[in-house]
């Protein structure tokens, strides 16, 4: 019996390890999300655009009866510079979700960016502030496709006001743009399905289509969450980030930053951490580097040189200079002629944050990235919208989470995970600060190290698909973020708490392929509590992992 035990937990660990390496080339089905649907009805009075007086035209912007979705309807064309379309005040019910949507097409190639926002207003329709906004391009000239932002309105909000405009282009953007069907309601949903996306695959690190990483080490791939940190460049040791959970700093743009992070040895990274080489400033305008591809080359050749392309993760790129064309295509499209191993083929692949993320498809159009994060302080939507929006064919790997989270850290990457994150990254450390912001002082400081212990043990489940065919049907209403795994024929329940107490929840598996009898801590195996109906209570500012036993 003890022999036959130990052959099974040797077939146990190496179905595991097949799963946490599978190669990254999953078929399209098994990879690509779930259309996640809209579901409430429209409230836009004119959604067709056929000029009825619900909407009024900015300088620049005209109806065009020629250029429509719909036959015998009309668009809006955004025909120059501080072009806008602004409608009438709609009725809201406070305290739900809603979905902004509209179609956009471009006749030229790049597109002039559409600005979307949402202005506020109480019941006695005065101004309170602008809800979210974000800008957006289509990813290919001449088509329809989908612009989508979620909001979630303060308590005190009556009535929306839908806001596009045309405020920012790329220098080589020319051609018209146009935008037809609004849709404004409550829910957040897709009116088209999201688009397959491409794997990386590298010779030294490679993502497949879902996001999840994985690094060459000693030549055998290895499954790797990215835990990083834009660190302070003031501190002369690193292995404060390391000892505490780290495993990658963001930002290290030259070879000695990338040494300096391989050195932070701990028992958490025993060979050290892994470096995002970041080229961020070779394309922003305002930097005094902005275009010098000789220094760039002089740097990536270095860290090749000194043999430290073992430790770079990815190459990082701040995407936050919208009008920058040209620029990105000539930077990274030298960075990709120096990145190649001796059988001309890509190492790392190239990171874009896209707190934009209405333009992320552009540049995956191009190819230009090869894998996208987005910020998640709004509880993960931008991160679900950029994994989810039409043409947008990057992976989405990272969460990006900023100082100010305070006590919300924990929530907020578990809520990531829960959307489809593959990784995560803080910004930023600020050492020897007046103002408290050096990364020990934060209130999830302490935390972190159990956050990297379970992010270790739970990565089988991370590096599932981020949805299933089954669901959590909560008796009443919950404030927690719910999401639902497969992993070696049975199903896992992930809960996030972003309030200042616990939260208890009783739930059942709608669709589960068998009907479990009891809810199972994941980390330790402790019985939770008996079906059908399975119950937990999530700590304050908590996170919960269980299975379907």
């Amino acid at each position: 019996m003890k022999a036959a035990r130990i052959v099974f937990l040797l077939q146990l660990a190496a179905t595991i390890a097949s799963c946490l390496a599978e190669p990254p080339n999953k078929s399209v089905a098994a990879t690509t999300p779930p259309h996640l649907k809209r579901v409430g009805r429209n409230l836009c009075e004119d959604s067709a655009l056929r000029g009825n007086g619900f909407w009024s035209l900015g300088p620049s912007t005209e109806w065009d009866a020629r250029t429509s979705r719909s036959p015998g309807s009309k668009s809006v064309k955004f025909a120059g510079d501080k072009a806008a379309l602004v409608s009438q005040l709609i009725a809201l019910k406070p305290g739900r979700n809603y979905t902004l949507a509209v179609y956009m097409k471009s006749s030229g190639w790049p597109s002039p960016l559409i600005g979307m926002q949402v202005g506020v207003y109480n019941g006695n329709k005065k101004f309170i502030t602008n809800a979210g906004g974000g800008r957006h391009s289509p990813s290919q000239s001449n088509v329809w496709e989908e612009c989508v932002y979620f909001l979630r309105f303060p308590p005190e909000a009556a009535f929306a006001q839908i806001k596009l405009a045309l405020n920012e282009r790329p220098a080589e953007a020319h051609g018209g743009v146009w935008v037809d069907d609004v849709y404004f309601g409550e829910g957040e949903g897709f009116e088209q399905p999201p688009s397959p996306k491409r794997p990386f695959d590298g010779s030294h690190v490679r993502a497949d289509a879902l996001g999840n990483v994985d690094v060459l080490r000693n030549g055998k791939w290895t499954p790797f969450f990215p835990m990083g940190i834009c660190a302070d460049m003031k501190r002369e040791d690193w292995s404060i980030y390391s000892r505490q959970g780290f495993n990658m700093e963001m930002r290290s743009g030259a070879a000695s930053l990338i040494e300096h992070a391989k050195n932070a040895k701990s028992e958490f990274n025993p060979d050290g951490m892994m470096s995002g080489f970041d080229f961020t400033a070779f394309v922003s305008p305002s930097n005094s580097l902005c275009g010098n591809l000789s220094l760039l080359e002089t740097r990536l050749r270095d860290v090749f040189d000194r043999h430290l392309d073992s430790h770079l993760l990815c190459y990082y790129w701040d995407n936050e200079c919208h009008e920058a064309w040209a620029l990105p295509h000539t930077v990274t499209d030298k960075v990709k002629r120096l990145d190649l191993d001796a059988q001309g083929r890509r190492s790392h692949p190239i990171f874009a944050l896209q707190g934009n993320y209405g333009i992320a498809r552009t540049f995956a159009a191009e190819g230009v990235t090869d894998m996208v994060g987005t910020y998640v302080s709004d509880e993960a939507r931008r991160l679900l919208l950029l994994d989810r929006i039409e043409g947008q064919r990057n992976p989405v790997v990272f969460a990006q989470i900023n100082l100010g989270v305070g006590r919300l850290f924990r929530p907020t990457l578990y809520t990531a995970i829960i959307k489809g994150a593959k990784g995560m990254s803080f910004w930023r450390d600020c050492y020897r600060s007046k103002t408290g912001e050096q990364v020990e002082d934060q209130p999830w400081w302490p935390d972190l190290p159990n956050l990297r212990r379970e992010i270790d043990q739970m990565l089988p489940l991370i590096r599932q698909p981020h949805w299933t065919n089954w669901r959590v049907v909560t008796e009443t209403n919950t404030p927690l973020h719910i999401g639902t795994r497969d992993f070696m024929g049975e199903g896992y329940i992930l809960l996030a708490n972003w309030t200042d107490k616990p939260v208890p929840v009783k739930f059942r598996a709608e669709g589960l392929s068998y009907p479990p009898i009891a809810l199972l801590d994941y980390f330790n195996g402790r019985r939770l509590s008996a079906g059908p109906f399975l119950q937990v209570t999530v700590p304050a500012y908590g996170s919960a992992v269980c299975r379907a036993g």
